[in-house]
């Protein structure tokens, strides 16, 4: 799991007890856990969401993406063996833009393999839309996609949503959460989260996985990280530079 898309958390006490799971409650089954303030006060003060390896609990730690565990004779190691590669592009314009269609066509193809029910969700923004666009191309029966709308909202995208499905001819279905569901699913929300969340578009994403639950599709393709990888926030910056810094500091004392 290159990019750590399936949790995996575990619990080790040397020469005890090793117990992993790929959610931090089966863990709270066995074990008492306290809260780990280090990623507390990071999380609350700086927005931090990536904490490395730790998580809120203080015995419960998190494999990161493209990292190897091997607990061997009482000993448990950590390798990293999967990094991408940073470095400077030589090709023309016109060549990166054909391969990265063909990469994008290559990926869509393999994860279309499926012998449960698929299905995409669709924000309008450009890493799904042009997932569900090449499935669409790909895949010419039935496919579903799965849409939050807030009709009236400044954040509303049912307009570029309804441009996606005018031009693929996908079957839609939408959600639109409100207030009254937020405060209804609360405790059934949190008890899924697990750990504490900044902002309500976690809740956004709960309900959508509802409605694709409900539709009995098991499986959905989504867009992640298209801003980051071809741009990038300059949001970013200033928590990096803090990191970079807390590093230095603990290095000099």
């Amino acid at each position: 799991d290159r990019f750590g898309i399936k949790p995996f958390y575990y619990h080790y006490k040397q020469l005890k007890e090793f117990l992993f799971a790929s959610e931090i409650k089966a863990i709270l089954q066995v074990i008492n856990s306290t809260s780990d303030k280090q990623t507390l006060f990071d999380s609350f003060a700086y927005g931090y969401s990536d904490h490395n390896d730790r998580t809120f609990f203080e015995d419960i730690k998190q494999l990161r993406g493209g990292h190897n565990l091997i607990l061997q004779n009482g000993k448990l190691s950590i390798s990293r063996y999967y990094k991408i590669k940073s470095q400077p592009c030589q090709d023309s314009f016109e060549n990166a833009k054909e391969k990265l269609r063909e990469l994008l066509f290559d990926a869509v193809r393999i994860r279309l393999r499926s012998d449960v029910p698929l299905g995409y969700a669709l924000s309008g923004g450009i890493d799904s839309s042009s997932i569900v666009g090449i499935a669409s191309k790909i895949n010419r029966g039935s496919n579903n996609t799965f849409s939050m709308i807030y009709p009236g909202e400044n954040v509303d995208e049912s307009f570029f949503i309804n441009k996606v499905i005018e031009k693929t001819g996908v079957n839609h279905h939408f959600v639109s959460p409100t207030t009254e569901d937020f405060l209804k699913d609360l405790d059934s929300f949190i008890w899924h989260q697990e750990e504490p969340f900044i902002g309500t578009s976690y809740f956004g994403e709960f309900k959508l996985r509802e409605l694709i639950r409900k539709n009995n599709v098991t499986v959905s393709l989504e867009g992640q990280g298209a801003d980051e990888i071809i741009t990038g926030y300059t949001s970013l910056l200033y928590p990096i530079f803090l990191m970079l810094f807390q590093i230095c500091v603990l290095k000099i004392y």
